[in-house]
């Protein structure tokens, strides 16, 4: 319980075995399948989806270290004023919310 609470979980993915259509969001019909690129990334990655998203990215504590942006689909999310190390972000579809880690190198 506290102020913070909805935010001392990042959602990593089911808990039972994973499967090769994990990768995506997909257990819901009517959302897209949103995936990241590259990962590793150094400058960047692309938001590849078919639809605008808004996106934040937490840091490895989950302390949010860029404030959500709107991304268009297949949109670029930059990355070059972030540390080396371990990232959660954070992508909202309108339908849903998501969160995918990445490596900035």
């Amino acid at each position: 319980a506290g102020s913070y609470w909805s935010d001392a979980w990042l959602d990593k993915g089911s808990c039972t075995g994973r499967t090769a259509t994990e990768e995506g969001i997909s257990t819901k019909a009517n959302l897209s399948v949103i995936s990241i690129s590259p990962n590793p990334a150094s400058d960047y990655v692309f938001i590849n989806s078919d639809v605008t998203t808004n996106v934040s990215v937490l840091n490895a504590q989950g302390m949010e270290v860029i404030t959500e942006q709107k991304i268009e689909a297949n949109g670029k999310l930059l990355l070059n004023n972030l540390s080396t190390g371990i990232y959660y972000i954070r992508i909202n579809t309108g339908n849903d919310m998501l969160t995918k880690s990445i490596i900035k190198q």
